[in-house]
């Protein structure tokens, strides 16, 4: 069989289509659908990294204006480029190129791996990285057995509970409702700031659409704790997403997700990402390790395009050392703030 040159050419392509999709992270948080609802609760713009270049990968941003500065920062927590191999290190540095020559002042990539990125980035990269929170996933490809004795010894029997003393179900139209004043005591309680609470209006544009499930624990016949967990869109994936619990429903958080564990695997599903905690070594994130969460690694790469517009705007903040971590500074209060 003769190859032509199209033909070669566009095996090529196809497989740099391939390669490039290994490294965007397909979970619910990089959804068309998702990323779209962020962009227009927040009321920032969302831009495309590479216009041109639909069929590759193209990590998306929103876009922030401040005097004359324009900044691309993250759409969520986890839409995020995967580091997998020494590979994906060195696509990752030819995207810093191009971001390079683009007419912007700053950029924050995020980054997410199971490897520490600290420790196995080259220097170059080392000088401009910071930490984000872990977070932490199930293999679901592993065996039921395999899953079970992941969780720890002591909170293994919490999974085991008489299924005669609670329900677990997928909420109804009624029970969606009831989750949206949960979640607000929910998080009040676990001293969430703003950037990490999400409104009613914000809950009620996810739920509309179909790529998630919103499930319900029932003790004695009563809610106890709702999570949504997110599904991308191969249905490979899950995320859990939002949690809500009465006062009593952290105890029975080992159950809610042993019982969504086995769902999932039901279905088919390969990986439960099961996020991070609210703050370092948390009882959230405690929690999550504790279930047999495998650690991922956040971060993300903080990068000056323009250096005059950069140095004009950080300089009014040279005095607040406290606050310097934050990349750029001078958004720090639009972040923080409560907008969805």
């Amino acid at each position: 069989m003769r190859i032509t040159g199209g033909v070669l050419r566009s095996f090529i392509g196809q497989l740099v289509v391939l390669q490039n999709k290994m490294y965007y992270l397909e979970n619910w948080y990089n959804s068309d659908e998702i990323l779209n609802v962020y962009s227009k609760l927040k009321n920032k713009e969302l831009v495309s990294l590479n216009e041109r270049k639909a069929n590759i990968f193209n990590p998306k941003f929103l876009k922030y204006q401040f005097n004359e500065t324009i900044n691309y920062l993250p759409v969520n927590s986890y839409s995020s480029f995967n580091i997998i191999n020494e590979t994906s290190i060195i696509m990752l540095e030819n995207i810093i190129k191009e971001i390079s020559s683009k007419n912007i002042t700053t950029l924050y990539f995020p980054l997410i791996s199971k490897f520490d990125l600290k420790k196995t980035f080259p220097n170059k990269l080392k000088g401009i990285y910071s930490e984000r929170l872990n977070s932490y996933y199930i293999d679901l490809n592993k065996t039921e057995a395999q899953l079970k004795k992941n969780i720890s010894n002591r909170n293994r029997k919490n999974t085991e509970l008489d299924k005669s003393f609670y329900e677990f179900n997928i909420a109804t139209n009624e029970e969606k409702n009831y989750f949206f004043e949960l979640y607000n005591s929910f998080m009040s309680s676990v001293g969430a700031n703003n950037s990490q609470f999400i409104s009613s209006i914000f809950m009620k544009e996810i739920l509309k659409l179909e790529n998630n499930f919103l499930f319900c624990l029932k003790v004695n016949q009563e809610i106890t704790l709702m999570h949504l967990i997110g599904i991308n869109k191969r249905n490979e994936n899950a995320d859990f997403v939002f949690s809500a619990s009465t006062n009593n429903g952290y105890y029975y958080g080992y159950l809610m997700l042993w019982n969504e564990i086995i769902f999932l695997k039901s279905l088919g599903f390969k990986k439960f990402f099961l996020g991070g905690g609210v703050r370092k070594n948390d009882g959230i994130d405690n929690f999550k390790k504790r279930l047999g969460g495998e650690v991922l690694y956040n971060g993300g790469l903080k990068l000056v395009v323009d250096q005059e517009n950069y140095l004009k705007e950080i300089n009014k903040f040279t005095t607040l050392k406290e606050n310097s971590s934050f990349f750029p500074i001078y958004l720090k209060d639009q972040i923080f703030s409560k907008t969805i």
